[in-house]
């Protein structure tokens, strides 16, 4: 979900900074073969190893890992962080990081937990930073490890900015972007996407609620332009071959309609193998996400 809407008035509880270190309750969940199968269609990965349930390799989209990292994300607003139930729900999406070790499997079922590494405020409201783990309890292998930002709109943070992250990313600046992709999306799209990744907020589907959140309309998940970016690089960089993806990462800045053009700016920075930078602008060309990084490794 975008930055740039609130649900109104100045949370009365506050977000402790004294939660940073706090371990969140860990999940368990299960990757079936429908899961797979409806993930991948509703983004439109192309590989076959994503559809073909017969293949030795048939696996998971690697962007698919938001969805039981938002069923861990739902388990952890309960809780305590300092935050009535109501501000809990502030909590807005704002960036996703995510380094890829090893695929989500079918018939395997997973573990997520995570630690909450930093909390600050900045003028929107209180952010925390909250890095995750996904791990196959069957072998114990580590599947991804995700950094999360939270935006909490109109809540104040209790105690100084405190972080045990390091900022290490590489940074766009003012390179330019020479490679441009449209992205198309229909009007129902955040629906599918909602369903297929398991991923549900009324903002994203129903009208009304989005009206009544301040929204123009229906808005689509920042998750899933994040995956609609990826898909673009790992055809462009990687031969459509999404185990070369190392890394990817986004800021969710502004938001994208439903039943709008976007557009994604590309350049790999450090020819041949350094990070692709990247940006997808929305209609009104402002960045729907920005500050985006990609790693691939080498054939």
């Amino acid at each position: 979900m975008p930055i740039g809407w609130s649900f109104g008035g100045v949370g009365a509880v506050p977000l402790k900074s004294a939660c940073v270190r706090l371990a969140l309750p860990a999940i368990e969940c299960d990757v079936t073969t429908r899961m797979i199968l409806a993930y991948s269609a509703n983004i439109g990965e192309t590989n076959d190893c994503f559809y073909d349930d017969r293949r030795a390799d048939f696996r998971a989209s690697p962007f698919f890992c938001v969805s039981p990292e938002w069923q861990f994300v739902l388990s952890a607003r309960r809780t305590d962080l300092g935050l009535s139930p109501d501000e809990a729900l502030r909590a807005v999406h704002a960036r996703q990081s995510t380094r890829f070790l090893a695929p989500l499997l079918p018939g395997r079922r997973n573990r997520v937990s995570g630690t909450v590494v930093a909390v600050r405020a900045p003028r929107a409201g209180a952010v925390s930073t909250t890095r995750m783990k996904t791990v196959d309890l069957a072998t114990g292998a580590m599947l991804t490890l995700t950094e999360s930002d939270a935006v909490y709109r109109g809540v104040a943070v209790e105690g100084p900015d405190c972080t045990m992250r390091a900022e290490n990313s590489p940074e766009s600046g003012q390179t330019v972007l020479a490679n441009e992709t449209p992205l198309a999306l229909d009007r129902w799209f955040a629906h599918r996407y909602s369903e297929c990744a398991s991923i549900w907020n009324p903002i994203h589907t129903e009208e009304s609620l989005a009206h009544k959140a301040g929204l123009p309309g229906c808005i689509v998940h920042g998750t899933a332009l994040w995956a609609l970016a990826g898909r673009t690089l790992v055809a462009v960089y990687a031969n459509g071959d999404s185990c070369r993806l190392v890394s990817f990462e986004g800021r969710f800045s502004a938001m994208a309609e439903a039943s709008t053009l976007i557009a994604q700016r590309y350049v790999r920075i450090a020819a041949p193998n350094g990070p692709v930078v990247f940006v997808v602008r929305n209609v009104h060309g402002k960045g729907a996400i920005s500050d985006g990084v990609a790693v691939f490794r080498q054939h």
